[in-house]
């Protein structure tokens, strides 16, 4: 469940309900971490009462959500409760600019319906570290670079470090092993600590500053520094995310599979 998908709490309540439908009082334990009775709860689910802050900060930590997942329930909460425009209004910036962060790398809803996966913090840090891991498994996605053998001929790199890579990736959940042959499973890595994304964008960016990116035709690099008001600053960040946003479409929608390209963007206040 993606809570970043809801603009409203009660129907996160109401859909974590239905997906622990199998837990025995699930009600209960949901009232009994958000400290009040089964009644008021109650009212809660049928619209008829509000929880309060602290309440919805015991609920995130009942449910282990990350900063961010945790910060945007919360605000939600706070939105029902805000009696002023200006208040419901800065709250709505808020949860617009958290569904923004998360949307920058993770694939828009409609072009996708492939399970969600968490990695523990151990391997999330392994798999953001090495610019390898998605790249692997993407390549296996095509038949002319299916394989070991192939990939370390595409990437020009040792076949045993693709192997690493491999049966790590295997270990994640990220591959299975059939007939000899590994095969990519239908999943999308959710990263829990959105800061932790600089790891692979760093990675990403040693591999374009590598002897065979620095010689191959096909690249593009730019850089520059200038100025800009805060106004406009704010919407060229717009008009930037946006512009990925379409760039992962197109990359989702693209099947052809001639060539691997990796993409490192920045734009930042100096």
């Amino acid at each position: 469940m993606n809570i970043f998908d809801f603009d409203a709490y009660p129907a996160i309540l109401e859909e974590m309900i239905r997906l622990n439908a199998h837990v025995r009082g699930y009600k209960s334990q949901l009232a009994k971490a958000a400290q009040c009775q089964n009644s008021y709860f109650s009212l809660v689910l049928g619209h008829k009462a509000d929880l309060n802050p602290d309440q919805a900060s015991a609920l995130a930590d009942f449910w282990e959500l990350n900063g961010s997942e945790a910060e945007y329930f919360i605000n939600l909460v706070l939105l029902a409760r805000a009696s002023t425009d200006s208040f419901k209004q800065r709250i709505l910036e808020r949860l617009k600019e958290l569904q923004e962060q998360f949307s920058v790398y993770r694939m828009p809803k409609a072009v996708t319906n492939i399970q969600d996966v968490k990695l523990s913090p151990e391997d999330q840090t392994f798999f953001l570290q090495h610019w390898l891991c998605p790249s692997v498994l993407t390549l296996l996605r095509f038949e002319k670079t299916d394989s070991a053998e192939k990939i370390s001929q595409y990437l020009q790199m040792p076949v045993e470090r693709i192997l690493v890579i491999m049966d790590r990736l295997e270990k994640m959940g990220l591959l299975v092993r059939e007939n000899g042959r590994f095969i990519p499973q239908e999943h999308l890595v959710l990263i829990e600590n959105h800061s932790d994304l600089s790891l692979l964008h760093s990675a990403l960016q040693e591999r374009a500053k590598s002897q065979n990116a620095l010689t191959t035709g096909n690249n593009l690099r730019y850089t520059f520094a200038g100025t800009l008001s805060k106004e406009r600053f704010e919407a060229v960040k717009a008009t930037f995310q946006e512009a990925v946003r379409a760039q992962l479409l197109e990359l989702h929608e693209d099947k052809g599979g001639d060539i691997l390209v990796g993409f490192s963007y920045d734009i930042f206040e100096v």
